[in-house]
């Protein structure tokens, strides 16, 4: 086992939780990270929520460390997850990673602009 690699940071409000990860993440990075917001939704009592992942413009991870993330996002949606949104800055080539780790995984996710343009597409679904 290695030393976990790769920052992140996350805040929940009401049903949204945001996640910001930062830097080259490696497997046990995105371990600890996901064990930290899975304990934080079950923690809120969360049965229904959605999540928002924005990938600032240092993010990088390997192929490997994509399928243990799709691992996560898997779980996620067992636990009420309801719809996975993508913000991204990062380089073309991450962005063409990540969404090939999504299609690979058959996991679906709405890419947005900006976080105001996904938290406003999360409160007309949760109006309808």
């Amino acid at each position: 086992m290695f030393t976990p690699h790769g920052d992140h940071s996350f805040r929940i409000k009401d049903s949204i939780l945001i996640n910001y990860p930062m830097g080259q993440f490696n497997i046990e990075g995105v371990d600890l990270a996901w064990s930290k917001i899975l304990d934080a939704i079950e923690k809120k009592g969360l049965k229904r929520w959605y999540l928002i992942e924005y990938l600032s413009k240092d993010v990088i991870g390997t192929y490997e460390t994509l399928d243990a993330l799709m691992k996560y996002y898997t779980i996620s949606r067992n636990r009420g997850c309801q719809k996975f949104f993508l913000v991204s800055e990062c380089s073309e080539i991450e962005k063409k990673k990540v969404m090939d780790a999504f299609k690979k995984a058959d996991i679906t996710v709405e890419i947005v602009d900006s976080l105001e343009n996904a938290i406003a597409t999360i409160d007309l679904l949760e109006k309808s």
